[in-house]
């Protein structure tokens, strides 16, 4: 809902820019269907296994607005989160959103940046009465929450754009486009 809510946003900037009933509504339509927003609900399904979802989400208000669009676009029984969050982020209030859902936290570290320590995220968690696991390498957490979820069940992988773009690069894509059909976006 938040992604229509910016997409409405810029159309109308955009509209005001140009001279009246400049903008066809079809330009419109065709450049929606054309957007693409990698790494924000990003799924990548897995004939037999739990899809997975990718969010950049990296604020309390981010992670508020990914638990809303899971909710909202998914039916699972429980969510495998895995994320790393970097330093200067408010990581206990992020955590603190997760208890919306029924959940369970791969506490890991994006590579290459400053992250909160995954004993920090373990401790706030747990705090928050949330199922946590450590695993400090990224990779190794998405396959150790791949392997434990259910066929009901959703991993998301969050917390960071570094985290994100660290998975997103180990894992074959898939896109379903507006017809349903699959093609491949990613390595």
């Amino acid at each position: 809902a938040h992604q229509g809510i910016n997409a409405a946003t810029a159309i109308e900037a955009v509209t005001r820019f140009l001279p009246a009933r400049s903008l066809d509504e079809d330009v419109i339509l065709e450049g929606l269907a054309a957007t693409r927003a990698p790494g924000r609900i990003e799924t990548i399904r897995s004939e037999g296994r739990a899809p997975v979802v990718l969010d950049v989400a990296h604020n309390p208000d981010g992670i508020s607005a990914l638990i809303s669009a899971l909710i909202e676009g998914f039916a699972f029984e429980h969510i495998h989160f895995v994320i790393g969050v970097l330093a200067d982020k408010d990581f206990v209030g992020m955590l603190t959103e997760l208890r919306r859902v029924p959940c369970t936290v791969y506490a890991t570290a994006p590579s290459g940046v400053t992250p909160v320590p995954v004993e920090d995220l373990k401790e706030a968690a747990e705090v928050q009465g949330v199922e946590v696991v450590t695993v400090p390498d990224a990779r190794a957490a998405v396959q150790k929450a791949r392997d434990a979820a259910g066929a009901g069940d959703l991993v998301c992988v969050t917390g960071s754009h570094y985290v994100v773009g660290e998975v997103r690069a180990l894992v074959r894509l898939v896109e379903i486009g507006p017809g349903g059909e699959e093609r491949q976006t990613g390595p």
